[in-house]
């Protein structure tokens, strides 16, 4: 009772001191400070959101909406009888003048917002603003929108004096962004003038701007509908007018591969590589490639060509041009792309079209990189020490192939089943490895790269590795081997194929109290620490429709399917080949697995404001193990629990099914997950962002198994899914963000007494998890 009186009185004094210092700020204030703004509309398909981006006027942030604390530091710190540089330091550096309330800007924001009504097709709407004046030199402005009845598209119809554009406009009208029966949009018809623009530069109309495309409007139905009129005019007058409404092929090509920018000048440099192509139509004209730069070609020219998607002879085609940009920029060796056209000065072609030159500029990096890099390691508090020696090679073949080579080593504490000793200070395991790989910039297929078309950005990677891991209880060796395929059909989907993934684990030297332990253990758990190999190929297809780093709604989904040992276990039934003691078949003399393995991520985030956001999750997967496995490989077998998936849980401590033993401190896996995710982000104070979240989820496995009781999958899995719910605290720096999160569970799998549900009420800090990680979950 007394420590209660306490806490208050403390909280009283505090108040008070606030109290006071605020409002001495405030007898220096000049005007009113803005509370809040208020927009009310009476049509609900008006967006809020978007009548927010046209206020001059926003109130000063407050921590979690309640307290300005920057305000609070300019205002306790103004000048009284005489200023001070500390005082001058606070305001200008820590603080923040108050946004004081000002009548022309609020009449200007509602013209704003009236225009933007209007080109809304709300021709009727009325806007009106008022400041309410508040106590404590406080004020609130409110606006008022009636936004009447919108106008809507009765009749569309084009007027073109070209026929050839005429053709290709009239034949692309299914594509059209407005239609009859919409409502009318003059943001939209803006669209729609672009995008007839860019329709036409994709057909050869280098010179077409949308100046000569105009969109009229006749309103005067008084029926509130309105009709549409496309205008393309004709081009006037002579010389390069007239070629606004011509089409352009490519006649040919010179290339830069290592260009200056501070050297501009083409006297010193010389065409150091040429080819002809012939052109793929019935003329079969030829077009010149010519490698233009001072000193040998450092590259090889067919890695430029093949990421160009621009051909001679080609119309010009604005999309394949900003394409082939990508592709090039893709090359590693080039930090700098430049492509553009010069008007060839010739007469008019057969087909009436006129012809320009490519020029592509390629500024490169340094081929040759080396870096050092030292960490700390936590891992389950476990502290260690790393470090890597990297080189990195951007040209390594001379087709903008990619080659790193990295040395790596550790040191770390680790618990043992047996007796441990130190060897090196406090550290007992040390690890060390060498890993490599290279990435060609194409799909190393024996067919050519035309069939991916577009924006594929194709690329080939071969990695292979080698690490030594030297524990208390035993060593293990750790080689690797993949080939991967990835290429992008378009700009949202992703194609990633994996047709070789070996993974080869070997054990030697146990201890003979390990030995014992790891033969008390389940088999999923035997494999992370027992001879196993698996040879797997894997598909993965992801579809995100993210734009950049815009705040808008946004769909991911990725599928993964992956198999391994099917080609072993065939060769090795027609080789005969027998079986070892307990029953497998092995390649050289190291057991292999056998398995098949699917998963889903889907993943919805739906905006409000650009730090507003709801975020749903979805994860389902399955792992089959048969033929030459007993149960997954550890290593692909399903977890959830930690920072990124079940938060009310330890990292992979949860499940399988109902199963629960407090005494058993090894991981916990599943053949099977599901699991759904809802979180709601927020702004709270500057780089300061909130989240509030809730978890429900399992894995489970497909068949009983006595160590793990209660873990396979059965008609009553629904009994045994998990729910925790929590709050984060995410510290976005920009270039990265800092994230704690913390929750607590709500439903248990397995029965606490009578009961699945646990009561909040009776939650202590104690109960609470909490997970420390970089970046946000499911991103």
């Amino acid at each position: 009772m007394i420590s209660a009186r306490l806490h208050l009185l403390l909280y009283l004094l505090i108040a008070l001191t606030l109290s006071s210092c605020i409002t001495t700020g405030k007898q220096h204030r000049t005007g009113l400070r803005l509370h809040r703004t208020i927009i009310k509309v009476d049509d609900k398909n008006i967006s809020k959101d978007d009548l927010t981006g046209f206020l001059r006027q926003k109130p000063n942030k407050r921590f979690l909406g309640l307290f300005s604390f920057k305000v609070w530091i300019y205002e306790s710190n103004q000048p009284r009888k005489h200023d001070t540089k500390l005082k001058k330091w606070m305001r200008e550096r820590m603080g923040e003048a108050p946004v004081i309330t000002d009548s022309s800007l609020t009449t200007g924001d509602a013209l704003q917002m009236y225009k933007h009504l209007y080109n809304k097709g709300y021709f009727n709407a009325k806007v009106k603003a008022n400041i309410d004046t508040l106590r404590r030199k406080r004020a609130n402005i409110i606006f008022n929108i009636k936004a009447q009845q919108p106008y809507h598209i009765r009749n569309i119809a084009y007027e073109i004096h070209d026929s050839l554009i005429s053709k290709l406009v009239l034949g692309d009208k299914s594509n059209s962004l407005i239609n009859s029966g919409d409502q009318l949009d003059i943001y939209a018809m803006g669209n729609e003038r672009d995008r007839i623009t860019r329709m036409l530069k994709n057909t050869g109309y280098y010179m077409f701007s949308k100046e000569f495309l105009n969109i009229k409007i006749d309103s005067t139905l008084n029926n509130h509908q309105a009709d549409i009129k496309i205008i393309i005019r004709g081009a006037n007058g002579t010389g390069d007018e007239r070629l606004t409404h011509k089409q352009f092929r490519i006649r040919n090509f010179n290339i830069f591969p290592y260009y200056d920018n501070y050297n501009t000048s083409l006297s010193s440099q010389d065409t150091v590589f040429s080819m002809n192509r012939k052109e793929l139509s019935p003329s079969q004209q030829l077009h010149q490639y010519r490698f233009i730069q001072e000193g040998p070609l450092r590259i090889k020219p067919q890695a430029i060509i093949n990421a160009l998607l621009i051909n001679g002879g080609d119309l010009y085609n604005l999309d394949l041009t900003t394409q082939s940009f990508g592709r090039l920029s893709d090359i590693a060796i080039y930090r700098y792309v430049s492509i553009d056209y010069k008007l060839v000065k010739t007469p008019l072609g057969k087909d009436s079209t006129a012809q320009l030159d490519c020029n592509v500029q390629l500024m490169r990096n340094l081929a040759q990189s080396y870096s050092l890099e030292f960490e700390g390691t936590n891992n389950g508090g476990r502290l260690g020490i790393g470090g890597n020696v990297n080189y990195k090679n951007l040209n390594i073949f001379r087709g903008g192939e990619t080659f790193y080579i990295k040395l790596n080593g550790a040191a770390e504490m680790q618990q043992s089943v047996g007796q441990s000793q130190t060897k090196f200070l406090f550290f007992n395991t040390f690890e060390s490895g060498i890993e490599s790989g290279i990435t060609f910039p194409k799909l190393m297929l024996p067919y050519s790269h035309r069939m991916f078309t577009g924006n594929n950005k194709p690329k080939t990677t071969i990695q292979t590795g080698f690490h030594m891991q030297n524990r208390p209880d035993y060593q293990r060796y750790i080689t690797n081997l993949s080939l991967n395929y990835e290429w992008r059909p378009s700009a949202h989907i992703t194609h990633n194929l994996a047709p070789l993934d070996l993974n080869s684990v070997r054990i030697i030297n146990p201890s003979t109290d390990f030995t014992t332990y790891l033969n008390s253990l389940d088999p999923r758990f035997r494999t992370q620490y027992s001879d196993h190999f698996i040879m797997a190929l894997r598909y993965t297809f992801l579809y995100n429709t993210q734009q950049g780093t815009k705040a808008g709604d946004f769909i991911y989904f990725r599928a993964s399917a992956e198999s391994s040992g099917n080609t072993l276990n065939a060769l090795h039934s027609i080789l005969n080949e027998p079986k070892d003691a307990e029953g497998y078949r092995t390649l050289f003399n190291i057991k292999y697995a056998q398995y098949a393995r699917t998963d889903f991520d889907f993943r919805y985030y739906s905006y409000a404001s650009i730090k507003k956001a709801w975020v749903l999750r979805t994860a389902v997967g399955i792992g089959i193990p048969y033929g030459n496995s007993k149960a997954l490989p550890f290593e692909k077998a399903f977890f959830v629990g930690g920072a990124n998936d079940m938060r009310g849980w330890m990292l992979r401590s949860l499940g399988p099914g109902s199963y629960f033993n407090p005494t058993n401190r090894f991981d916990k896996s599943g053949d099977l997950q599901l699991e759904g995710n809802i979180e709601y982000r927020f702004p709270v104070y500057d780089f300061i962002n909130g989240a509030v979240f809730t978890d429900a989820g399992n894995v489970w496995l497909l068949n009983p198994n006595k160590d793990f009781a209660g873990g396979e999958i059965t008609s009553q899995f629904m009994k045994q899914i998990a729910v925790d719910a929590g709050f984060g605290i995410r510290f976005d720096f920009g270039f990265f963000v800092l994230r704690i999160d913390g929750a607590i569970p709500l439903r248990y799998p397995y029965l606490r007494g009578d009961q699945y549900w646990a009561n909040p009420l009776r939650t202590s800090l104690k109960n609470i998890v909490w997970n420390f990680a970089i970046g946000y979950p499911f991103q």
